[in-house]
């Protein structure tokens, strides 16, 4: 029973839903125990028999909530139920003021607070509050109009009353501490996941152009350690897209993004990107240009040396450019990235699927283009 309870509770999927069927079966094990410890208090059956009749209310509330999914008005309907109706007749039956029915009353405002529609919040504090201060009011005009207890009785009722509100309010309060946690949780991962959106590029899952320039705005990539530009283009892209169709188009690139995701060291300060169509930008750490070099090549090759299945003749192939920038040399990011496109057009101009750099070609001074 408990489990059914457990895995019908955690398909709510709103706090609305959860407060809602936990008050009402909070509802109905304080309604049984009522009855039973009414019963053994000798005060009243009717009193016995009123506090089981809540619990028949909380289980008909909730099955109507259930076909017609209009949980804010059950719920709304359930506290006003609660306050106006059941406490107060109950008040009369079992005691009156010296009795435990004043905690009980306390409890219902807090459930009335708890609603989540700040209307039907408003409207049922307010009737609540009336009918408590209409009954205390009642008491004190027409005492007799109060079944009173004996003082081992009263005292009984007090302790037994503290008890079965004492445990109500705890398991309300875990319901609604555990669906706050619940949806914070899912907050965070909604905006992790909003967040992801924004910077990664959904085909390849690396960062797109918006997301590398704001890391090279960041911080982080202003540190006093050697980073070196890599800027690559896919050779041919354009006629592998013509050729073999766009499908297998999207399909080198998603092979390409793998690559550099198996690549890249983002905890020391790397970063790829699709910076464009079919141009991507590895940001690499690294001790050396030698050592740079060799893994911006590492890209070049493990795309070369790919197999494709359905076309298992073709090697696709990458073109790139590397540079070094560093911040205390006046080579920032923006001028290193220029100079590894230069480089990266040097590569496309000898005959592609090579990665050239200072030392392996001329420099060419200013920024070109490529269709």
């Amino acid at each position: 029973m408990g489990k059914k309870f457990k895995a019908f509770f955690d398909k709510q999927d709103t706090l609305e839903k959860r407060m809602f069927y936990a008050v009402n079966f909070v509802g109905v094990v304080t309604s049984v125990l009522s009855a039973v410890f009414t019963y053994f208090e000798n005060i009243s059956i009717i009193a016995s028999i009123a506090a089981l009749a809540c619990s028949f209310i909380f289980v008909f509330i909730s099955f109507i909530a259930y076909k017609t999914d209009k949980h804010d008005v059950c719920y709304f309907v359930t506290t006003l139920v609660i306050s106006v109706i059941i406490f107060p007749v109950l008040y009369f039956i079992c005691g009156g003021l010296y009795s435990g029915m004043p905690l009980y009353f306390i409890s219902a405002l807090l459930l009335c607070s708890l609603n989540q529609d700040l209307g039907y919040r408003a409207i049922s504090l307010f009737f609540a509050f009336i009918s408590f201060v209409g009954v205390f009011v009642l008491d004190e005009l027409y005492p007799e109009l109060v079944s009173r207890l004996s003082d081992s009785d009263a005292r009984f009722d007090i302790v037994q009353t503290y008890a079965i509100v004492g445990f109500s309010t705890m398991l309300v309060m875990l319901v609604v501490i555990k669906t706050y946690s619940d949806e914070r949780r899912k907050s965070a991962e909604l905006n992790a996941k909003l967040t992801e959106l924004s910077q990664k590029d959904p085909l390849t899952g690396l960062y797109n152009r918006r997301a590398l320039y704001d890391y090279i705005d960041s911080p982080e990539a202003q540190k006093d350690i050697k980073l070196y530009v890599a800027m690559y283009d896919i050779d041919d892209f354009k006629f592998i897209n013509d050729k073999y169709g766009h499908q297998f188009g999207d399909e080198v690139l998603k092979k390409l993004g793998g690559i550099f995701l198996d690549n890249v060291k983002e905890i020391l300060g790397e970063r790829a990107a699709r910076y464009g169509g079919e141009e991507f930008v590895y940001i690499i750490s690294a001790e050396s240009y030698a050592e740079a070099a060799r893994r911006a090549d590492l890209i070049r090759s493990e795309l070369a040396s790919t197999v494709w299945e359905d076309h298992r003749g073709l090697s696709v192939t990458l073109s790139g450019g590397l540079a070094q920038y560093d911040n205390n040399d006046g080579m920032g990011i923006e001028q290193a990235l220029k100079l590894a496109d230069e480089y990266l057009y040097i590569a496309k101009a000898e005959g592609k699927n090579r990665i050239k750099r200072v030392g392996s070609g001329i420099i060419i001074n200013s920024m070109v283009f490529r269709k």
